[in-house]
């Protein structure tokens, strides 16, 4: 029997619970089970169904939660961080470098993806400073950029009533037609 390949809200339901109770992705839960339909049409039912569009998002944050409490029990998980060297007889607990250097890469690994999932959650916070050519700090808010151009106005204003000159010959007289 071959995989299905028309939408299945059922279907669709145990893939979204495969997503967020698993650390794996569509095209690994499709590979792994023969009773979903092939990655490709799970990408075409993401296109297509709105419904089931918005489950897989919430799957997916789900899943970020997931991989956060598995980077939690890894990093507080220190039962192989040192391992025993030595001949028979003469043996020493050592560090395991090896077993804490892939420890600390699980760790890294499932923190970047559940930022990728979660970004406002879990994603690294970026700060940007606006900042003017002395290096003051730049207000960027509706209320203050609306002051900033009123006083732009009442400075261009000043400048305009003590030199009309600054205007040309012409300034404050209309166009007369000429004959």
């Amino acid at each position: 029997m071959g995989r299905p390949s028309g939408y299945s809200p059922e279907i669709a339901a145990e893939i979204c619970e495969l997503i967020a109770t698993t650390p794996r992705g569509i095209d690994a839960i499709c590979s792994e089970n023969d009773g979903l339909p092939s990655p490709r049409t799970v990408h075409r039912w993401l296109n297509e169904e709105e419904e089931f569009r918005q489950s897989y998002l919430r799957a997916r944050e789900r899943q970020a939660d997931l991989l956060f409490d598995q980077c939690l029990e890894i990093a507080d998980d220190g039962s192989n961080d040192t391992k025993l060297v030595g001949r028979e007889g003469e043996e020493h607990e050592a560090c395991n470098s090896e077993w804490i250097s892939r420890s600390k890469l699980r760790v890294e690994t499932r923190m970047r993806m559940a930022g990728k999932l979660a970004p406002k959650k879990y994603g690294e916070a970026v700060q940007l400073r606006h900042a003017d050519a002395e290096g003051e700090t730049i207000d960027l808010s509706a209320t203050s950029a609306a002051a900033r151009l009123a006083a732009l106005m009442e400075a261009v204003r000043s400048r305009q009533a003590a030199s009309p000159a600054l205007l040309g010959s012409d300034a404050g007289q209309e166009d007369e037609p000429s004959d």
